[in-house]
């Protein structure tokens, strides 16, 4: 686990268990706990975020025969959006 062996995370739990107050210690887990929830909220409202965007660029609705929306790509934004991206790999190699 990023380097560090359990004889050493069991070493430095046992220092700060000597070093400092045990409510200290989990008040500091909590606020850790707290900041990696903080972080993967953060994380999924920024995907959802993309999604939307991506769907307002490249999706219409449409009503079918029975009056039901489906979601429909913009096929010629998708194919350009291709096109430039692979003339730009191409101008890469040159």
């Amino acid at each position: 686990m990023f380097g560090i062996s359990v004889g050493e995370v069991l070493v430095v739990l046992l220092i700060s268990f000597l070093i400092f107050d045990i409510k200290e210690i989990v008040q500091f887990i909590h606020k850790i706990k707290d900041f990696f929830t903080k972080i993967q909220e953060f994380y999924n409202e920024f995907v959802n975020y993309l999604k939307i965007q991506i769907e307002d660029d490249f999706v219409d609705v449409i009503l079918d025969e029975e009056g039901n929306s489906q979601k429909v790509y913009d096929v010629k934004k998708v194919k350009g959006i291709i096109k430039k991206s692979n003339k730009s790999d191409e101008n890469n190699f040159k």
